[in-house]
């Protein structure tokens, strides 16, 4: 988990990541170019922002069905974030007991992005 702000009360701790940009894309494109499907657990803006710039960037020549890319346990979205979540057509699989109650918020009320995303999570 790695945030663009810090914990609360905690000024300099921004939380952890344990993968570079390039391990990640690596291990994306490696994923999907031996027909793996590919779930990333990841929590907190700045990890999910990398983990779809990897989807992104794998998805941006795609020309095969649908490779059904996951974010496992994300939390601590923005609007932006969201929105990109939707293009990449990523499956998201929250851990609900593990989201603050503002990305719950987020999630169940951005009518934009098409209603509660909460309610619209693939049942599988």
């Amino acid at each position: 988990m790695r945030m663009s702000t810090p914990f609360e009360g905690r000024p300099d701790d921004y939380g952890i990541l344990t993968m570079s940009q390039e391990e990640i894309d690596t291990a994306v494109e490696d994923a999907i170019a031996n027909g793996f499907r590919i779930g990333i657990h990841a929590n907190g803006d700045v990890t999910i922002d990398m983990v779809l710039k990897a989807y992104e960037k794998a998805l941006a020549g795609w020309e095969g069905p649908n490779p059904r890319l996951r974010l496992e346990h994300y939390s601590l979205v923005n609007p932006d974030l969201l929105e990109r979540i939707k293009k990449t057509g990523s499956i998201r699989k929250a851990a609900p007991k593990c989201r603050p109650n503002e990305a719950i918020d987020l999630l169940q009320n951005h009518s934009e992005l098409g209603g509660n995303l909460i309610a619209s999570q693939p049942k599988n």
